[in-house]
């Protein structure tokens, strides 16, 4: 890259696109467009959490700072490693950069992101059990690797029938049997969790565990984020990553109708079968 080339940046139109089209917002795009121009000529920006929200968002709090990096980066516009816990600076990856590649010569090489989110989903699961205690975690690692073909069979044997398959969303039955009405519980769920009736591209993450729900109800393709948010409430983050990874496995994940019932169904059959510490 020669030397004048360094002082300019390049933002890909599709975010203008994108941002007509309600896919990002006014603020996702501006804190992404100024993520581009202090990245440097490799796509690499170190980012602070204060210092971004005063230099390109005003008067705002880093926790709102923090949803929309965890936005932009469900949505695969920039990666970084998960901060659970973590303060200070960090790195923030973004695709897009125009290099030369060293292998072929080719002056005009877009990079990708995209690497990174699969680097990420293959050791996922496994740091996903990271927060049980000792002895709870080895259980949970042993378990579905012995077990895997099992339950795989065991989901699609037991869950074979639609209606079957519609019965594992017991705690909201009513609304769908019959739509027009609604039970009180399932009211009461609304008033409590009013982000339950938020669609998977609207929803917003506030932690890990909400950002592996919105992925999951996006892949189902969920109409809103109420079945995943409850799944990781009712049986907690562990469980459900490990019946996505059954799901997949799964005869179902091509054929299913109904994918989002089905995996409810894989995740369901996962809780006869997991021990109990």
């Amino acid at each position: 890259m020669k030397p004048h080339e360094l002082n300019y940046t390049i933002i890909p139109r599709s975010v203008a696109s994108d941002y007509r089209s309600r896919k990002i917002t006014r603020q996702e795009r501006i804190l992404y467009e100024w993520l581009r121009m202090i990245a440097n000529p490799y796509g690499t920006a170190v980012v602070d959490m204060q210092g971004v929200g005063e230099d390109c968002l005003g008067n705002v709090s880093t926790s709102y700072v923090n949803k929309i990096l965890l936005s932009l980066k469900s949505k695969r516009y920039i990666y970084y490693e998960s901060r659970a816990g973590c303060r200070g600076s960090f790195e923030v990856k973004l695709g897009d950069v125009i290099l030369p590649r060293k292998d072929t010569g080719d002056e005009n090489h877009v990079t990708s992101i995209e690497k990174y989110f699969t680097q990420e989903q293959s050791v996922e699961p496994l740091s996903a059990l990271a927060p049980i205690a000792g002895s709870e975690v080895r259980t949970e690692l042993v378990i579905p690797s012995q077990r895997s073909v099992a339950q795989k069979k065991k989901a699609d044997a037991a869950f074979s029938s639609v209606g079957e398959l519609m019965k594992v969303r017991g705690y909201d039955t009513d609304t769908e049997t019959h739509p027009d009405t609604e039970s009180d519980d399932t009211l009461k769920k609304r008033t409590k969790y009013p982000q339950n009736e938020v669609t998977p591209l609207a929803f917003i993450p506030t932690s890990h565990v909400e950002e592996k729900a919105k992925s999951i109800a996006s892949a189902l393709g969920e109409k809103t984020m109420g079945t995943l948010l409850w799944a990781m409430r009712e049986y907690g983050e562990p469980m459900v990553t490990v019946a996505w990874k059954n799901y997949e496995g799964s005869k179902g994940y091509q054929t299913a109708k109904n994918k989002g019932a089905y995996f409810m169904a894989v995740l369901k059959g996962n809780k006869r079968v997991m021990p109990h510490s």
